[in-house]
């Protein structure tokens, strides 16, 4: 049996050394996970993460943001931008593309984030690596919930509201906490209903300070919708694995009486 074990544990790490790979971040904001076959001063060339694709890629190092390499090691091909936002807070980020009311940008913590779309409403002035200023010039506060919205940007704000829903958005620690109570208490079967309920109920605390389009939320239908819809699937994730936490230490528990009987 310790045989089949330790067999065991040895496919587990061979699949999961296996399934290490590169990451290439390009100058438009493309995440591409890749096996980096060699690279020098002015070429990277890279082999797409799809065993069914054999191609070998050659990219400029000019076209690159970053690359994060499989052993932890990260090359940055780009100098931070700096964005000033109208209530004075300064983000570092890298801006990749310019439009008239929304600007796109590249964010890089530790952790490879998909590009974010931030309206220039939102902004006072951005300055970029090469020292270039730009004070935007606001006109006067646009209600979006009475403002007509083309259908493209109907879709760009929904999708910036999805985009932040999953990186802002927090379960409450409250619902977390009563969700874990209930799983350790299902034995009495009568709170698995109210786990359930609680669950299920849309959440009501959507804002988040640390969220640079928070104003959006009260402001824009279609960026609520967006920013809603994954706050739901997040919070019914997370009130279910807390309540599963809670049924696990029910049993454990169960399990460590009968055994110290």
């Amino acid at each position: 049996m310790k045989s089949v074990t330790l067999i065991f544990i040895f496919l587990v790490f061979s699949i999961g050394v296996g399934a290490q790979q590169d990451t290439i971040v390009s100058t438009k904001g493309l995440i591409i996970p890749a096996y980096i076959i060699a690279s020098d001063s002015l070429f990277t060339s890279y082999r797409v993460a799809d065993t069914l694709n054999k191609e070998i890629n050659l990219i400029l190092n000019s076209n690159l943001l970053l690359v994060k390499h499989k052993d932890g090691k990260v090359e940055k091909f780009y100098k931070n931008d700096t964005l000033i936002t109208m209530e004075g807070q300064t983000v570092l980020t890298k801006i990749i593309e310019i439009d008239n009311d929304l600007l796109t940008c590249f964010y890089f913590d530790g952790v490879i984030h998909e590009p974010t779309i931030v309206p220039s409403s939102s902004i006072f002035m951005y300055k970029l690596q090469d020292g270039t200023r730009q004070v935007i010039a606001h006109k006067k506060k646009e209600n979006f919930e009475n403002k007509v919205l083309t259908k493209n940007e109907e879709i760009n704000f929904y999708v910036m509201g999805t985009k932040d829903a999953a990186k802002y958005f927090k379960t409450d620690k409250g619902a977390i906490i009563g969700e874990v109570l209930f799983g350790i208490t299902a034995i009495l079967i009568y709170p698995i209903i109210p786990a359930i309920i609680i669950g299920c109920i849309k959440p009501s605390k959507l804002h988040n300070s640390q969220n640079p389009n928070d104003n959006l939320l009260s402001n824009n239908s279609h960026y609520k919708k967006g920013y809603l819809e994954i706050a739901k699937r997040k919070k019914v994730r997370a009130c279910f694995t807390a309540f599963g936490t809670g049924i696990a230490g029910l049993v454990g528990g169960i399990i460590l009486a009968f055994t110290y009987w």
